[in-house]
């Protein structure tokens, strides 16, 4: 299960850089012609707020997650699950064509 730094603030399930959902997707994308992956899973606070007490609620949530990975030239990927032990997740670029957070571990 790798360690996952999550940059990807406006992101629901990021909590002081840790991811909350315990399994998360991650997929290919085509950013300025080129195979790159993101989190499929990222799904952006409409809110805008995370008030303290769901922090405080989410602070026990492990910062591992299981990554099921569906990006099939990544160097990381074995049987459709990320092997490598930290994987860094990024903020989504609003002026690129993937619209989810990066995944800026992704190798070829």
């Amino acid at each position: 299960m790798p360690n996952l730094n999550c940059n990807a603030d406006k992101c629901i399930y990021n909590i002081r850089q840790k991811c909350t959902k315990t399994i998360i997707r991650v997929g290919d994308c085509y950013k300025s012609g080129e195979r790159q992956a993101e989190c499929k899973s990222f799904k952006e606070d409409i809110t805008s707020c995370k008030n303290e007490f769901a922090k405080d609620c989410c602070e026990s949530t492990s910062k591992h997650v299981s990554i099921i990975c569906d990006s099939k030239d990544c160097l990381h990927n074995k049987n459709h699950e990320c092997v490598v032990q930290t994987v860094d997740i990024e903020k989504p670029k609003t002026n690129e064509c993937c619209v989810n957070a990066e995944c800026t571990t992704y190798e070829r």
